[in-house]
């Protein structure tokens, strides 16, 4: 029974060493894609202030295709409530992904800027809209 046991418990570690591993990796990766954002020759770089506090800051490059966003320290939105990002073009704005409800400050990798003209964050409800539902606290040209 004690051989069982600690071989349960043996299992049980190397999972969640394999799992620890996995996500480790996946920060890894994620952060060599924000570097290359970074680092790519045509990357342009915009901040604003936002009204209520915080500052939101995106470098975005079209050879990449892809943009970095960094919402630091914005007013905690109403209960039930989140931010999200759109990329906005001549035909309409399409999203670009939700915060957690209540979450103010995030970096998130971006695709499609491409032919995307401006970058906008919204407070929406929590899980997002479809299209931005409010006055957007911050819209910035995306390249």
């Amino acid at each position: 029974v004690a051989a069982g046991a600690g071989a349960g418990a043996w299992e049980i570690q190397e999972e969640r060493v394999r799992q620890e591993r996995a996500t480790a990796e996946a920060a890894r990766l994620r952060a060599d894609e924000i570097r290359a954002v970074l680092a790519a020759p045509d990357a342009v770089l915009r901040t604003e202030g936002v009204a209520g506090g915080g500052r939101v800051t995106v470098v975005a490059s079209a050879s990449r295709d892809r943009a970095v966003a960094v919402l630091a320290g914005l007013a905690e939105p109403g209960p039930g409530r989140a931010y999200q990002l759109w990329l906005l073009d001549g035909t309409g704005a399409s999203s670009s992904g939700v915060l957690r409800a209540g979450e103010t400050t995030t970096t998130m990798l971006i695709d499609g800027v491409r032919g995307k003209s401006r970058f906008g964050v919204t407070e929406e409800p929590a899980g997002g809209s479809a299209q931005p539902t409010t006055t957007p606290v911050v819209l910035m040209p995306v390249t």
